[in-house]
């Protein structure tokens, strides 16, 4: 499903007229978007935190939360809608309400902080300086890779798929 997601997102690039601007950082940047949008499918959280938005909450990236808005109008997640939340580090109390937390730039650490212990499933991005959620992504020869680790995830409160791991 991701790479079906990723080829639309190279198509809208190409139909744009603008091939020359699809660098290996935007196909990254595309495929990161792509993972984030469907990782809610491949996780359970504790039943005691559904309701309201599923909320994916982007730190770090404005070009990665930019191509998840419309990405994510009218989808759904076990029947909530998605909503896609932009953060910043002094906006610790909101992370906490987050299904999805991406920490796209090392100036915003504190958020993965704020959520430790609550079932948020942090995701990292090892190539722009944020480590230590329950997944991260980095890039290897190319390509984006899931870094998950299992621990981190029981201590979240969350049920990892096995489709997942």
């Amino acid at each position: 499903m991701a790479l079906r997601i990723l080829g639309a997102f190279l198509a809208l690039g190409l139909l744009a007229g603008h091939p020359a601007t699809v660098t290996a950082a935007s196909l990254a940047a595309q495929a990161k978007t792509a993972y984030l949008f469907k990782l809610g499918s491949f996780v359970r959280w504790p039943a005691d935190g559904a309701g309201g938005a599923f909320r994916i909450c982007v730190a770090g990236r404005s070009d990665i939360a930019g191509v998840l808005v419309p990405l994510i109008r009218g989808q759904q997640i076990a029947g909530r809608p998605m909503t896609v939340e932009q953060l910043t580090s002094a906006q610790a109390d909101r992370a906490r309400d987050c299904q999805v937390l991406f920490l796209g730039g090392g100036s915003a650490k504190s958020l993965f902080a704020a959520t430790r212990g609550l079932p948020v499933l942090t995701v990292g991005d090892r190539n722009h300086g944020t480590y230590g959620g329950v997944i991260d992504f980095l890039l290897r020869d190319g390509r984006v890779r899931l870094a998950i680790d299992r621990g981190a995830a029981d201590g979240q409160h969350l049920e990892l798929s096995s489709k997942l791991l």
